[in-house]
């Protein structure tokens, strides 16, 4: 009896998680498909992008490369045109430390006791491509080149609209345009020298003190062997954080 007992049971949850799951895939409606000219998807683009004097985020972030891999929670505050500041941490514990200025990059490893220094340059190579110092911070908040709408081309997919350009500096960038949501959901950068970074955005939701959507889900591609996911839990702009940043002489130096 006690054993039909627990089988009848185990047979109910199972029944009721399957209708859980029935209910919830019938309810999921995709949105129609919308028509939109060039002018309708460079606005989305336009959109997109949000102004900022303070960016401050965490979340958790994993890297894969060909070499190395691996995941932790993520702590990013970023001043406009000054300061690029970020914290990462494994298993609660702080692995790396970066304070950017236009200046001078510097980025500590307290558990090694070790530090690099460098410049603008090495930084934006960890992307795959030579950036400037204010680009890297819009690709780090998650902002994008607008498109020059008069040498661009359109063309619809079957996963939305494809806007392509080539910019006076010998950059091709793609944008694709959910027909669907009315939301950027990837952005392709290649330079002159074939080198590429690709951003995929998703689960756009209001920032934690505004009302401007952005993409707490996002994905980095540099070329073909480095793969950066981002899922953000908190994004607030305009609010000044602290940004303590220091070494002293038991850290010894590496190179960059």
């Amino acid at each position: 009896m006690i054993k039909d007992y627990y089988g009848i049971v185990y047979h109910a949850i199972i029944i009721c998680l399957l209708s859980l799951i029935m209910s919830g895939c019938a309810s999921v409606r995709l949105a129609p498909r919308q028509d939109l000219s060039k002018s309708d998807v460079y606005s989305i683009i336009s959109k997109h992008n949000i102004e900022f004097d303070w960016w401050s985020c965490k979340g958790k972030v994993s890297l894969n490369t060909s070499t190395v891999g691996g995941s932790g929670k993520m702590y990013l505050r970023i001043k406009k045109d000054s300061l690029i500041w970020s914290v990462a941490k494994k298993a609660s514990i702080e692995v790396a430390r970066m304070n950017a200025t236009p200046e001078e990059v510097v980025v500590k490893y307290p558990t090694e006791k070790t530090y690099q220094r460098g410049n603008v340059d090495q930084l934006s190579r960890q992307f795959g491509v030579s950036l400037s110092y204010e680009d890297v911070q819009q690709l780090l908040v998650g902002n994008v080149f607008l498109p020059d709408t008069t040498s661009s081309t359109l063309v619809r997919q079957s996963d939305g609209y494809l806007l392509s350009w080539s910019d006076p500096y010998g950059y091709d960038i793609t944008y694709l345009v959910d027909d669907r949501t009315s939301q950027l959901s990837m952005l392709s950068i290649r330079d002159a020298d074939g080198r590429s970074v690709k951003q995929s955005f998703d689960d756009y939701k209001p920032i934690s003190n505004g009302n401007h959507d952005v993409a707490y889900s996002r994905r980095i591609e540099v070329d073909d062997d480095t793969q950066i996911g981002i899922r953000l839990t908190e994004v607030e702009v305009n609010e000044e954080e602290k940004t303590p940043f220091s070494i002293n002489d038991r850290y010894s130096e590496i190179s960059f």
